[in-house]
This record gives C-alpha cells, structure tokens and sequence, in this order.
C-alpha cells in the first residue's frame, strides 16, 4: 500500500485544482479573520453587557468567560476555534476530496491499478489516507491564514485553558477525517466529480437543515439533531467547555467507520472499466 499511497500524493501534487484550493484557503482565512475581528470590534459592547447580567444571575463568572472563549478579544484561540467550526471549510474540502476521488474513475487509473494485481482494499486504503492528508491540508491552510491575522492582531495569548484548547483540538481533527471519509465514500458512489461535489455539498447540509425545522416541532428532535456531524463540528467546543469531550470523538468514530465500510462495500463491488 506504501506506493499506492506514494503515488497519490504525487498525483495530489500536481493537481493545479488542488494547488488552488490551497491558496484559497489561505487568502479566505484571512478574510474571514478580519471579518470576524471586524465583528467583535462592533459588538463588544454588546458582549460585555450580556456578561454582566448573566453573571448578575448568578452565573459563576469562570463559566461566563469560558462561555465567550470563542470571541477574539486577547485570543488567539478563538481564531482558529470560529474557522474549524465554520462552514466554509466544510464546503472547500467537499470540492477537494470529491474531485480526487472521481478522478480516479474518469482518468482510467483505477483500471489500471486493479489489471496490475493490487487488491482493492490497498486501492481504497491509500486513496482514503491521501484524501485525508488533502482534507487537513486545506484545514490548515485556512486556519493558518486566520491564526496570522490573531497572531498581529492580539498576540498569542488565549482565554482557554490548554488542555481543553489541546481536545477540542483534537476533537476536530476527528470529525474532519469522518467528514473527510463520508465524501470519500460520497465520490465512490456517485463515481463522477460534478455529482460527487453537487451531492457533497448539498446533502450534508440539507439533513441538518431538515433538522433544525422539525426540531421546531418535536422538541425530542433536538437531542437528535446534535449528533449530525456537521452540527458536531459547529459545537465540538462547547463539549469540551461542558465536560462532554467523549461525544465528538464517539461521533467522529462512527460515522468515519460506517462511512469506509459503505464506501468500500461499493467500491469491492463495482464494475470498473
């Protein structure tokens, strides 16, 4: 599997789409940080005055602050927790993983693998671990982009105590290999690049909106809705902050798992041509 995988990255390298994602990436980070640091700068007043009338009643003053952790006052950490949890990433790597994988079928290339004797399994395997090094890639090239404009704006000091910034950080990188794995999975079905973005993108956020309107209605729902990856991905902090660490990494488990069996299920049994 060591040179299917060597190879992918080599692919990866030169794909101009990729390469220009990556630079994307970096220049949206950037935009967005100041936006949100633009944001704050109108609204902290507002954010200081809410804190004090919770604290009024009663709200022990430690929880308040971590509440506001994620705001950029004095902290770093707050760039880079408000850009993991941002939606653009999501539908930056939805373009970037489905166009790798789909490659794979209109270029030829999984033919060829398969009539030179590699086994499926290794096939899937390398292709999964070069998209997820593609998916942090981006992930990073976006957050670093944001974390320089935290770092000239307010230094490197933040409001969150390490450990807790260390396992929502980790928290996340969980939840970006399961995403990563179900537009993999996504891109094995589908088999075609314009499909597979359309139905990345749409589908994930169709689900959670569904959600969001019939917890509306059913209140029971809400308990549900929060175990979507996406909505995962959007409060995997405020876990942290909770004392409920174990539910993004539990979620992140399952659906990464169900998410290479269904993609590989397929996959074994495809007629590639």
């Amino acid at each position: 599997m060591g040179g299917l995988l060597k190879a992918n990255l080599i692919q990866m390298k030169r794909s101009r789409a990729f390469i220009v994602c990556v630079i994307i990436s970096l220049c949206f980070g950037i935009f967005m940080a100041l936006l949100y640091s633009y944001a704050w700068q109108n609204n902290e007043v507002t954010i200081q005055t809410v804190t004090t009338l919770v604290t009024q009643y009663g709200m022990d003053t430690d929880i308040v602050d971590e509440a506001f952790g994620m705001l950029p006052k004095n902290n770093l950490w707050a760039y880079i927790n408000i850009l993991l949890s941002d939606g653009s990433i999501i539908y930056i790597a939805a373009v970037v993983v489905s166009s790798l994988a789909a490659a794979e079928y209109t270029s030829g290339t999984l033919k060829n693998l398969i009539a030179r004797g590699y086994s499926r399994l290794g096939i899937f395997s390398a292709k999964l671990i070069s998209l997820l090094i593609a998916s942090y890639i981006i992930a990073f090239a976006y957050v670093a982009g944001g974390s320089v404009v935290g770092l000239i704006l307010y230094g490197s000091t933040t409001t969150i105590d390490t450990d807790k910034m260390l396992t929502a950080l980790m928290a996340y990188i969980c939840l970006f290999a399961a995403l990563g794995a179900m537009y993999f999975m996504i891109a094995t079905i589908c088999r075609r690049s314009g499909a597979s973005i359309a139905v990345s993108i749409v589908v994930p956020l169709f689900i959670a909106s569904v959600f969001s309107i019939m917890a509306m209605a059913w209140k029971d729902i809400t308990d549900i809705s929060q175990y979507w990856i996406i909505n995962q991905i959007v409060a995997a902090q405020n876990y942290v902050l909770e004392g409920s660490a174990w539910i993004p990494f539990v979620c992140a488990l399952g659906y990464f798992g169900l998410s290479c069996m269904v993609g590989y299920a397929v996959f074994s049994r495809q007629d590639i041509r």
